[in-house]
């Protein structure tokens, strides 16, 4: 069981700063975030602080690109379930990005919503969808 989503529209948004988010999601994480290991795992096993970013992301179910080894590119959430710690991750990503962002998402029951990150944080937010059928 679980509640699944999907991301219905919006940008890319690139992390800066992975290290802010990795001790973010490290002082808010309990025991785990949801299925992922605990973030002590991931620096433990990986390379550098990059890499074990972008592996607690896919495994939660974030997409991400890595143009540059500098440069980590959140692109796409992949229809899974959310999780307890959909929130702790998106109050991360405020940590961590400059970028002003704004994603759509698509519940499982049609429900809609946005999460938002401006200079103020993160926060989300209902929303209406429109949908325009051209025949």
């Amino acid at each position: 069981m679980g509640y699944y989503a999907h991301l219905l529209k919006g940008d890319p948004f690139t992390i800066t700063n992975p290290t802010a988010v990795l001790n973010r999601l490290e002082e808010t994480e309990g025991n785990n975030h949801s299925w992922c290991q605990p973030v002590a795992h991931y620096r433990q096993v990986m390379p550098n602080e990059h890499e074990a970013l972008v592996a607690i992301l896919e495994n939660f179910g974030f997409s991400c690109v890595t143009p540059s080894p500098d440069i980590l590119k959140v692109t796409d959430f992949d229809d899974s379930k959310l999780g307890g710690s959909w929130d702790k991750f998106w109050d991360a990503f405020a940590q961590g990005t400059t970028d002003e962002v704004s994603w759509i998402m698509c519940g499982e029951d049609g429900e809609h919503w946005a999460e938002v990150i401006t200079t103020d944080g993160h926060r989300s937010a209902s929303v209406t969808v429109n949908y325009t059928v051209e025949v």
